[in-house]
């Protein structure tokens, strides 16, 4: 196993754990804002938070299940796309969210438009988990 290999998979997990967490963080900032914020917003703070800690385990699994598998290096390689395309999601939700931001009339109207948007990315995301669950189930096939 290439310790260059799996210290890059850690990294990108790691990374994206930290991402994940200012997510989630910006989103309760906007709840405390916006007291008749809905439903959806506590959702996916929870989904972002399950994915985070997905992400630890995918993390820990990488360090020792990897390493042990014949094709580890595909395998490792894979996780990184998969990780890359989490990642773009995750940026592009952040910059929405982190634009919600403020007490102000514009900052409620913004939030109107990107309410789409929102769900938009939150449907990427789910499409990325299937995809992560896809990878993980095939590499123990």
């Amino acid at each position: 196993m290439d310790p260059l290999s799996t210290l890059g998979a850690v990294a990108a997990c790691t990374e994206l754990a930290k991402l994940i967490a200012r997510v989630a963080t910006n989103i309760a900032s906007l709840k405390r804002q916006w007291s008749e914020s809905d439903q959806s917003l506590q959702l996916l703070t929870l989904k972002l938070s399950t994915i985070r800690g997905a992400l630890t385990q995918i993390k820990d699994w990488s360090d020792f299940s990897a390493s042990s598998s014949p094709n580890g290096e595909e395998l490792r390689e894979n996780l990184g796309v998969a990780l890359e395309g989490c990642q773009v999601i995750v940026e592009a939700l952040d910059r929405d969210i982190a634009g919600l931001l403020g007490n102000t009339v514009a900052s409620r109207l913004r939030q109107l438009f990107r309410d789409t948007a929102i769900r938009e990315h939150e449907g990427r995301l789910d499409s990325q988990i299937t995809a992560f669950q896809l990878l993980i189930s095939a590499a123990y096939w």
